[in-house]
C-alpha cells in the first residue's frame, strides 16, 4: 500500500475527503511538528469520520518521541518490570544495610556487677578459704611440775624418792628428788635405749670382746653369761642388758657402737642433751662407780618415760624371764631373770589392784639400793614413774616402791605392804 499523504489544520489530523485518494510520498503539514510514525494495530479499531481506520497515530501533543503511546500498556513492559525489581531490591539492601549498622553502631549496655564498698570490704569473698592446720600439740615439759597436791614422803626407808603422775606430768609425792645421786645399774635403761635406736634387726649377730670379760669378774659386776667372741644377737644383747643388768651385754654394745664406753658415754649425755636433762652425765654403759657419774630421781624418771616410749625397750623392761639364742658356747642358751621381778613379786600374790609393769634395780656402795619403775592402775590403765635410791636392803626399797604406789595412785588398800617373810 502506498503512502498516503495527511494534511494537518494545527492541533490534528483533518477529515479524510470522502473520495478516494491516494496517498503520497508526503503529507502537508499547516502545524510546525509531525507526530511520530508508527501503523496502529489492525483489527477493530475505530474508523475516522472518513471511514477508514485510525491508523495508531496519536495526535500530537507537544512531548517529543518519548512520550507515551495510545495503545501501549507500560506497566507490561519487560524492561520496565525488570528496572522495578531491581529498585525493589536496592531499597531492602539499604533498609538491611541501615539496620545492621544502628545495631552495630548503637552504644551497648554493659551490665557491671554491683563491687563491695571499699571500705568495708566483704573478707568473705575476696579473701580466699584456707583450712588451718591442726595445732601441733605443746611439747611436754622435761621435769614434771609440783603442784598444791604434791606430797612430801615420810616415813620411808629411801633417802631419795620422786612419783610422778604420768599422764598429768605432776610431781605427786617426793623426798629430795631433786638431789644428786649415783644411778649404779640403774644406767643400763639408757644404754637399752641407745642400743634399740642404733640397731633396726634384732636378729643381727655382735661379737662379745674378749677383752671385757676379766675385768668385770675382777670388779664383780653382775654379767649376763657371755663367754669372750660368743655370737649373740641384738635382741639377746638387750634382755642381758636388762633383765639380769649384765655388764658384759652392756660392754658388747657399748664397743660395737662406739669402739669403747667412754666414746659411747658421749653418746649416752648427747641424748641427754636431746631429753633436755640437766643434772645428769654418764661415763660409762654400766653403772659402775665414777665420781663423774651421776643424776637425780627426777632425772631419772624422765629418762625412764623416754625408754616407755620405745616399744621395743618397754617390752623388755617388762619381761621377768628370756632365754638367748643358741650358740656353739650355749647349745642351749642363757635363761635370765628380772632381778626387778624377782624382788617384788617373789612368792606373793598378784596384785590385782596395781600392776607394776618395767623396772630395773641398781647398786653399788656408794649409790645404795635403787630401783626404779613403772606402774599403771588396773582399772583405768593410769601410768605412774617411781624412782627410789640409797636405800641400805634392796627390800627396804621394794617395800618403799609398792607402799608409796599403794597410798598414792587413788587406791585404796586396808594396810601397808608387808615382805611375806615379815608377815
Amino acid at each position: 500500500m502506498n503512502n498516503r499523504d495527511y494534511q494537518y489544520n494545527g492541533a490534528g489530523r483533518s477529515s479524510r475527503p470522502a473520495s478516494t485518494q491516494q496517498r503520497g510520498n508526503s503529507g502537508a503539514y499547516n502545524g510546525q511538528y509531525r507526530q511520530g510514525g508508527g501503523q496502529a494495530p489492525r483489527g477493530n479499531a475505530p474508523r475516522s469520520q472518513s471511514g477508514y481506520p485510525n491508523r495508531g497515530r496519536a495526535p500530537y501533543n507537544g512531548g517529543g518521541r518519548n512520550a507515551p503511546r495510545p495503545g501501549i500498556r507500560t506497566y507490561d513492559n519487560p524492561y520496565a518490570k525488570k528496572r522495578s525489581t531491581q529498585i525493589i531490591i536496592a531499597a531492602f539492601a539499604i533498609v538491611l544495610v541501615v539496620f545492621f549498622l544502628i545495631i552495630i553502631l548503637s552504644p551497648k549496655t554493659v551490665k557491671v556487677p554491683q563491687l563491695p564498698d571499699p571500705e568495708t570490704p566483704d573478707i568473705e569473698a575476696t579473701t580466699p578459704i584456707v583450712e588451718e592446720p591442726e595445732p601441733e600439740p605443746e611439747p611436754v615439759p622435761v621435769y614434771a611440775s609440783r603442784t598444791e597436791n604434791t606430797v612430801t614422803l615420810d616415813g620411808i626407808y629411801s633417802q631419795n624418792c620422786i612419783l610422778i603422775d604420768v599422764e598429768n606430768w605432776t610431781v605427786v609425792a617426793e623426798k629430795g628428788g631433786d638431789e644428786k645421786i649415783f644411778p649404779a645399774s640403774m644406767t643400763k635403761v639408757m644404754t637399752a635405749l641407745i642400743t634399740a635406736e642404733h640397731f633396726e634387726d634384732l636378729t643381727e649377730v655382735l661379737t662379745v670382746p674378749a677383752e671385757i670379760i676379766d675385768p668385770l669378774y675382777r670388779a664383780n659386776a653382775t654379767v649376763a653369761g657371755f663367754f669372750p667372741n660368743e655370737k649373740v644377737t641384738v635382741e639377746d644383747v638387750l634382755y642381758g642388758i636388762i633383765l639380769p643388768s649384765g655388764a658384759d651385754a652392756t660392754g658388747t654394745a657399748a664397743i660395737t657402737i662406739s669402739g669403747s664406753e667412754e666414746e659411747f658415754a658421749k653418746l649416752m649425755n648427747k641424748k641427754c642433751e636431746e631429753l633436755g636433762l640437766e643434772n645428769t652425765h654418764f661415763a660409762n654403759a654400766s653403772g659402775l662407780h665414777d665420781d663423774n657419774h651421776y643424776t637425780t630421781c627426777h632425772d631419772m624418771a624422765v629418762i625412764m618415760r623416754a625408754a616407755l616410749e620405745n616399744e621395743l625397750v618397754r617390752k623388755v623392761l617388762g619381761t621377768y624371764e628370756y632365754t638367748t639364742s643358741k650358740t656353739e658356747a650355749h647349745p642351749d642358751g642363757i635363761t635370765i631373770y628380772s632381778t626387778t621381778f624377782s624382788r617384788i613379786h617373789g612368792e606373793d600374790e598378784y596384785d590385782d589392784k596395781i600392776s607394776m609393769f618395767a623396772g630395773k634395780t641398781g647398786y653399788t656402795g656408794e649409790a645404795g639400793q635403787c630401783l626404779v619403775t613403772a606402774a599403771k592402775v588396773v582399772e583405768t590403765g593410769k601410768e605412774y614413774i617411781q624412782v627410789c635410791a640409797k636405800s641400805d636392803d634392796k627390800w627396804h626399797t621394794v617395800l618403799d616402791t609398792i607402799n608409796n604406789y599403794r597410798h598414792h595412785m587413788g587406791v585404796e588398800y586396808e594396810s601397808d605392804y608387808v615382805l611375806k617373810s615379815q608377815r
